[in-house]
């Protein structure tokens, strides 16, 4: 059999030629190959991860941790060697040109125990049992003894050495071989070919501890989060090896990630988007009488507890939770992705459950899921708001309506359609509210609503200059999530909403004392304090008035217990330690996120997943703002803004 025909093995002539035009010009390939192997390169890069399946044992698992990489090539079992030196070559050949030189790097798991290792316990993955009873992942990483010495090497073991399943970190070890390839399997490219071709071979492998031993059964959280680990480590060696030995200049090792947004993630994400798009979880959790009800209760003197009206939900959450669970994860290789979406499934899938039981104790439950419990520290810094900071004396008179508070924020929309292609939802007065919202990008005014001129600008701000804001940034993102929110998201946007009212001079000691009240009042709903109770507290031992008390109180315990209020202190608390450590704000404003997601979306943004987004926060350019954040850079703590805003 010729060279050729060897290589339909794996793929035809002519497709092999259109894969070598396409690397010639700097497209990207992705090819399934006979036998289910697998050929993707992101783009034009100076490497490529390979792995081997073994035609002699089940390897389950192991092919998994390359499929996020930006160029790998996953060989099917019994692949013909004559051919896949070929692929190889052919792949090897128009990078190396391009670059200067190239680097293999291919991994595969131990066939054996290693002798030095204690024996398995007995036990199986449905019991629970380890699977070892040192459960330590091992790396051997493997350099031919001809090849010399490699700086990627180093970097490549220190990266590894960062590694930690189970809890404890890895051991690494560096061997010098013949050959870096599976114990049994020819190299990916002949002694000769390697070194006309610039191309270094370095071999990792690693002992199978994201699997069940005698079983073979996966452990899935320990695929997944070594994928991601390894991913890391892999990248600061590539970094390495393109300084050292290539004409390639990556500004850093987050850059050599994928880019494209492939078929797979784009069906994940749109579907997800689709199924938050069909429920309002915020608008289905707030009361439609609370105007009547808050007359009612002050008719009474305050003494019969309200009963609140909820509009009727319009989807079956059910049937939604059946569509989010057929969601296909596992379609996504890219591990940074995938965590992002599995975490916004789990949270769907929470709001999804409080919706089906709204008006139970059940849906506090819920509640304290999605936004955690209080927190000591966090009370204390709420009841010493409540007992240090006076209020406001003489405030401006509420001389701005609904429709005055509509016309200042239809401002910023206009001035946001200005600047972006995306389609900015409009604004609507309405006679269900109590309270402004921003709900899908849309904004929402109560039709009784009056602030004071000061006010009107700072909430103007808050929902239609941070809200509205990064719902269009994260819209503008190739990822729809971004717009609908990361996991956990409100956190930190109420924290930069808050921000934005300080940054622009509206936030007075009557809006951080009420914020702090929204704290004590949630406090005491988990406690099972009742309606009138909470209300004669924030009235009379802290003072709010009672038409804020009211407020405070019916949302604390709306649906049954929604404790989300507490996300305003907690994240204007959490976003000031950011900035005295981190100091980066414009980032947070790319989309809807927590500070958490925020090494994830600088990965995407170093990857060019991610684009700059269109719109820049007003508040940034107000007077004064950028000397109020040079001060809170300096290190500030949440009382000290009543001091520096309010002299």
């Amino acid at each position: 059999m010729t060279r050729s025909a060897q290589a339909t093995a794996l793929v035809p002539p002519e497709r092999l030629s259109e894969v070598v035009a396409r690397l010639e010009t700097g497209r990207r390939v992705r090819r399934t190959l006979a036998g289910a192997g697998r050929l993707h390169v992101d783009r034009p890069l100076p490497f490529l991860l390979v792995y081997r399946s073994p035609s002699e044992r089940d390897d389950a698992g192991t092919r998994r941790l390359i499929l996020g990489q930006p160029a790998y090539l996953a060989v099917p079992p019994d692949a013909d060697e004559s051919a896949l030196h070929e692929l190889v070559e052919a792949v090897v050949e128009p990078l190396s040109k391009a670059f200067g030189a190239f680097l293999l790097l291919e991994v595969w798991s131990t066939l054996e125990p290693d002798p030095e290792r204690t024996q398995e316990q007995a036990g199986s993955p449905e019991n629970g049992s380890p699977a070892n009873t040192d459960p330590r992942l091992r790396f051997r990483v493997v350099t031919p003894d001809q090849q010399g010495d490699l700086a990627a090497v180093p970097a490549l073991i220190h990266g590894l050495e960062g590694i930690a399943i189970h809890g404890l970190p890895a051991v690494v070890e560096h061997v010098v071989a013949r050959s870096a390839a599976p114990p049994g399997m020819p190299p990916l490219l002949r002694p000769d070919a390697a070194n006309q071709l610039d191309c270094y071979l370095v071999g990792v492998e690693m002992e199978p501890v994201y699997r069940h031993r005698a079983s073979g059964a996966v452990y899935p959280q320990a695929v997944r989060d070594l994928a991601q680990q390894l991913g890391k480590a892999l990248r600061e060696a590539f970094f390495r090896f393109s300084h050292e030995k290539t004409e390639s200049r990556p500004a850093s090792p987050l850059g050599l990630g994928r880019r494209a947004v492939v078929r797979a993630v784009r069906a994940v994400d749109g579907e997800l988007s689709r199924i938050g798009d069909a429920y309002d979880f915020l608008l289905a959790c707030t009361p439609v009488n609370a105007t009547a009800e808050w007359e009612a209760f002050r008719s009474n003197g305050f003494r019969e507890a309200p009963t609140f009206r909820y509009r009727p939900l319009t989807h079956d959450p059910e049937l939604l939770l059946r569509r989010l669970y057929a969601v296909p994860l596992e379609d996504v290789e890219d591990p940074t992705l995938e965590r992002i979406f599995r975490e916004k499934v789990r949270e769907v899938a929470r709001q999804l459950t409080m919706l089906a039981e709204r008006n139970t104790h059940r849906f506090l439950y819920g509640s304290l899921q999605m936004y955690g419990e209080v927190g000591s520290d966090l009370l204390r810094l709420a009841e010493g708001i409540l007992a240090g900071v006076v209020e406001d004396e003489g405030d401006e008179d509420r001389s701005v309506d609904a429709h005055g508070f509509a016309d200042l924020a239809a401002g910023f929309l206009d001035d946001f359609r200005g600047r972006t292609d995306v389609a900015i939802p409009g604004l609507e007065i309405r006679e269900d509210l109590s309270s402004v919202l921003v709900t899908k990008g849309r904004l929402l005014v109560p039709s009784a609503l009056r602030l004071s001129p000061r006010r009107a600008l700072a909430l103007a701000h808050h929902e239609a200059g941070t809200h509205v804001l990064t719902w269009a940034n994260g819209a503008a993102q190739p990822l729809a999530v971004l717009h609908t929110g990361l996991a956990g998201y409100e956190e930190l946007q109420e924290g930069l909403a808050v921000l934005a009212e300080f940054l622009v001079g509206g936030l007075n000691r009557s809006r951080l004392r009420l914020l702090a009240g929204r704290v004590v009042a949630a406090a005491r709903v988990i406690h099972g304090t009742p309606f009138t109770a909470i209300f004669d507290e924030l009235t009379r031992t802290h003072g709010l008035a009672p038409a804020s008390a009211f407020s405070t109180t019916m949302r604390a315990l709306r649906s049954g217990g929604l404790t989300k209020d507490v996300v305003y202190l907690r994240g204007l608390k959490t976003l000031l330690e950011h900035l005295a450590t981190d100091g980066d704000l414009e980032i947070l404003f790319l989309g809807k996120m927590s500070l958490r997601h925020v090494p994830l979306i600088r990965e995407l943004r170093a990857r060019e997943v991610l684009k700059v987004p269109p719109l820049r926060p007003p508040c940034l350019d107000a007077p004064g703002a950028q000397e109020k954040l040079d001060w809170l850079r300096a290190g500030r703590t949440v009382l000290d803004l009543q001091e520096a805003n309010f002299p």
